[in-house]
């Protein structure tokens, strides 16, 4: 009798340990509520899109088993593709902490609509669950109190101005699902002190990172092509940049007025440093430009006043102008190939070497030039056979240099 008595004592047991296990790990919503593309309730579900369903648990509009927010808060379109795009149905009633549901009727959603939580200053914590794919344009700009910010791993696009101005925003981890960051999606988001770009990012957006003026460091993936036009323009407290081995092109102003960055390395996978890339940098003191950049571009390096060294890279072909204007303490110039570097326009050597003030005619600088091939000062330039013709301005301001061994092949001297 003690025996069967039990033996009935563990089924009980066993069985209350799987009902509880039941509605902790599986849990959906199986609320009835309005499908707003057809006005209808619907409170059914197919187990084939949402396995092992139990009911939520609401407290305070948040289920207590697997942290998602009612539905009740939102609305929700039917897709062509069968799945649902959720937008705040009042944005002035939602909870504090927000996460997206995952599922309604029995189906996915997966897109953050446009303006979906616009101005919706009551929200603290967003936590973007496992199905969504997109976060459209302007999803959450000008949330100016949410703090905490959790991307899923599903997420592929984040889009134009989609955080704008979430200026209470302490720092973001964006997936490495993720391939494309929008324009001014995270423009001036100033309370911004970290941000980790994931591996499949290609492109980072025109202003994405504008006026994050507490972000001290950036690292930008090798996945990354292309480094949108004022990207990070404004970032006061940036010391430290990694730019990725695959960037190919760097935006216009995409780093100007970054004045805590000490140094800054191109990679050679580098073609084009944009207009005022690097202006107003007023702390950087070395330069090292990649062996495929190509073209420096107008004011690329303007107001670098404390900007003693660059090393030049074998492509170079032009210098933009005023690219190093009020550069006033750049001294000294490192090149590695002499015969690429005879490759300079005539006005390429004149945007290097001059000042140029918009009331006055041409004002050499004060600063003579410094050359260094391979790391050793020039006192001989010996010009490669094969030169036709040396610019004019060619060995300006060559502070170093003593001697010039001019071949045969030269025809013309400027």
């Amino acid at each position: 009798m003690k025996n069967k008595l039990s033996k009935f004592k563990a089924c009980l047991i066993a069985l209350f340990v799987s009902l509880l296990t039941l509605s902790l790990f599986a849990c959906g919503n199986n609320n009835s509520v309005e499908d707003s593309s057809t006005g209808q309730e619907d409170s059914s579900f197919n187990d084939d899109n949402n396995k092992d369903v139990c009911a939520h648990n609401f407290v305070d509009g948040n289920c207590l088993v697997c942290g998602e927010t009612s539905s009740e808060y939102f609305t929700f379109t039917l897709l062509s593709d069968d799945t649902y795009e959720i937008k705040a149905k009042d944005k002035n009633n939602l909870p504090t902490n927000i996460k997206i549901p995952t599922f309604y009727n029995s189906k996915k959603v997966t897109i953050i609509g446009s303006y979906a939580f616009e101005k919706c200053s009551g929200i603290k914590s967003v936590i973007i669950s496992d199905n969504i794919t997109e976060i459209k344009s302007n999803a959450f700009n000008f949330c100016t109190n949410i703090i905490s910010l959790e991307i899923s791993k599903s997420v592929t696009i984040i889009g134009d101005y989609s955080f704008y101005f979430c200026y209470g925003l302490k720092s973001v981890e964006i997936p490495d699902s993720v391939t494309t960051i929008g324009d001014n999606a995270f423009t001036s988001c100033s309370s911004l002190t970290s941000v980790k770009i994931g591996d499949s990012v290609t492109s980072i957006g025109n202003s994405a990172f504008t006026g994050c003026t507490s972000l001290t460091s950036v690292e930008i993936p090798d996945s990354v092509t292309i480094i949108g036009d004022s990207a990070f323009k404004g970032c006061v407290k940036i010391t430290s940049i990694k730019i990725g081995d695959s960037v190919t092109s760097i935006g216009n102003s995409a780093f100007a007025g970054c004045t805590s960055l000490t140094s800054v390395e191109i990679p050679d996978s580098v073609t084009i440093i944009g207009n005022s890339a690097f202006k107003g940098c007023v702390k950087i003191t070395s330069v090292k430009i990649g062996d495929s950049v190509t073209t420096i571009g107008s004011e690329a390096f303007c107001d670098c006043k404390n900007l003693v060294s660059v090393v030049m890279g074998k492509s170079l072909t032009t210098i933009g102008f005023f690219a190093f204007y009020n550069c006033e303490k750049f001294t000294d110039i490192y090149i590695t190939d002499f015969a690429s570097w005879c490759n300079l326009s005539e006005d390429s050597l004149v945007n290097l070497y001059y000042n140029i003030y918009s009331s006055r005619p041409l004002i050499v600088s004060q600063n003579k030039k410094n050359f260094y091939i391979n790391n050793e000062p020039v006192t001989e330039f010996v010009i490669p056979n094969g030169i036709t013709t040396i610019s004019n301005f060619y060995f300006l301001l060559c502070g170093s240099l003593t001697s010039v061994v001019i071949p045969d092949s030269v025809t013309s001297i400027g």
